[in-house]
């Protein structure tokens, strides 16, 4: 069996740069500002990556004009299937995925919605492991301590985020 190839490039937003990670079925991760090669290897280990700017650029394309506010969603494959990701975490970020541009919700709110003993740590951790920044709005979290630098973004992404929807960064 063939191992699945990762294509990767990156991007640049607020002179930052950013890599991208794809296969052939979708959209696999996207790092933060710093560490990306490590971040994608926690992520997924032991796996090939080859550049290649043709198939990141739509991914890329689409990201920067969220970013750019051009956009309020994303309409692209996504592929996570070779992430070590947990059930409880799959769980998480596909309810994530679910809230609304402009909306937030508390970390309190998405264990009770998941109907079982979550713990807000637990989803404040999963929140933090999520491998589609920006794809997957975990910003749209506050967490439990409203702690900005919690997030994986860092906090200047995060104000940035937010204030793009239009949301006040309340910070302790």
């Amino acid at each position: 069996m063939l191992a699945t190839a990762y294509y990767y490039d990156y991007f640049k937003f607020n002179n930052q740069d950013y890599l991208v990670a794809a296969t052939r079925q979708g959209l696999a991760f996207v790092s933060s500002a710093q560490n990306h090669f490590y971040e994608f290897y926690c992520h997924y280990p032991h796996k090939m990556m080859v550049r290649n700017s043709n198939i990141i650029k739509p991914y890329a394309d689409q990201i920067l004009d969220y970013l750019s506010g051009r956009i309020k969603e994303f309409h692209m494959n996504i592929d996570v299937s070779g992430d070590r990701m947990p059930p409880l975490e799959r769980q998480i970020l596909e309810l994530v995925s679910k809230i609304p541009y402009c909306s937030q919700i508390s970390s309190q709110n998405i264990a009770l919605a998941l109907n079982q003993e979550t713990s807000v740590r637990a989803v404040e951790h999963g929140i933090k492991l999520n491998p589609l920044l920006f794809v997957v709005p975990t910003h749209r979290v506050i967490f439990a301590a409203n702690n900005a630098s919690a997030h994986r973004y860092g906090a200047k992404i995060l104000e940035y985020l937010l204030n793009l929807e239009g949301h006040v960064l309340l910070q302790k």
